[in-house]
């Protein structure tokens, strides 16, 4: 494997509107990111010894724990950190698999870890926090098209009220945050957020939190000793795709479906899926070996852009319809140019 940089890194990518990634090469350097730029912070902790190391954005309060190398495959991107007290390899899973639609068009992406201890830790907890912003748009762009020179006016940093709680269910819990207001398929315009749907951060617990006047919503696992598992990123957007007049959900919610059955399926499913993941990898670099590792690192680092640039639904007839979006336009889907 070459490691190598890349404009933007993939992390919790999944559709359109579910598009999360990290802007700087170091992975806590910088605020997450939306596909294009709009700020979606998100933050990843290990918690030990009493202190806070951050491994995921930049967390106030929270020691940095060094970066020490990257790598990218066809379905995740996987970074390794380093200090005096632990080793930790971190891996954002999406697991948008071509040839396999119910899993590409489930809307869950895995955060899986393993901290390896280098001295005696008591306890540890890995937690995934993602901040309100998440849910709704903050930077709306208007462009005229009959001038030279597009004119853009953007509203930035707005808050907008939201709902949020904590469930408990079976086997985990789950934070979720929402517009109080929702508005499925509300905007024309492109480059914007969605203000419609719920994200899920889920793990062994989950809180939300408040600071300034934002609020968070955060899943966490406690350890003992060597810590392994996954924390996971959800979104439910209610409505994906208006089409010649038939409002359409997503693939995956196929026969009344939740977003619940589909948080079921990527934990319970969780190793099936990495399995399927490497092995197509695997083929991947078998089938272009003769051209050299430089081609396989642009397939794979535009394997999951390409992906989730569609959005995969079932008209009433019972077609499926892998549907392209526009990326800088009115919001349009599937046009000739695309």
């Amino acid at each position: 494997m070459i490691y190598s940089r890349l404009p933007c890194y993939p992390l919790f990518v999944n559709d359109p509107y579910f598009s999360v990634w990290s802007k700087t090469d170091k992975l806590n350097e910088g605020d997450t990111v939306f596909w294009h730029g709009e700020d979606k912070p998100t933050y990843g902790v290990v918690k030990t010894d009493n202190k806070e190391y951050c491994f995921l954005g930049v967390k106030k309060g929270a020691e940095k724990i060094e970066q020490i190398k990257s790598e990218i495959t066809s379905f995740s991107t996987v970074y390794y950190f380093e200090n005096k007290k632990f080793s930790l390899k971190v891996e954002f899973l999406s697991a948008l698999l071509p040839d396999d639609l119910t899993v590409a068009s489930c809307p869950v992406c895995y955060l899986r870890y393993e901290v390896t201890p280098k001295t005696v830790l008591k306890d540890i907890t890995v937690e995934l926090s993602v901040e309100e912003r998440i849910c709704y748009d903050t930077c709306k762009t208007y462009t005229w098209f009959n001038e030279d020179k597009p004119r853009n006016m953007s509203i930035k940093n707005n808050v907008k009220a939201v709902r949020l709680g904590v469930l408990n269910l079976e086997k985990y819990q789950t934070a979720f945050v929402g517009l109080r207001r929702q508005q499925p398929l509300s905007h024309a315009n492109d480059e914007v957020g969605a203000d419609w749907g719920y994200y899920y951060v889920v793990g062994e617990k989950a809180r939300t939190d408040k600071f300034g006047d934002r609020q968070f919503i955060t899943a966490y696992n406690i350890h003992n000793g060597q810590a392994k598992g996954s924390l996971y990123l959800a979104f439910d957007d209610t409505l994906s795709i208006f089409y010649y007049g038939q409002w359409l959900k997503g693939y995956f919610f196929e026969g009344g479906k939740t977003i619940f059955d589909a948080i079921n399926f990527a934990i319970s499913n969780e190793e099936s899926i990495v399995k399927k993941c490497n092995e197509f990898d695997e083929l991947l670099k078998k089938e272009t070996s003769k051209y050299g590792e430089e081609y396989l690192y642009i397939l794979r680092a535009s394997l999951r852009q390409v992906m989730a640039a569609h959005k995969i639904v079932k008209d009433n007839k019972g077609r499926t319809l892998f549907l392209s979006k526009e990326c800088n336009s009115d919001g349009c889907i599937a046009t000739v140019d695309v």
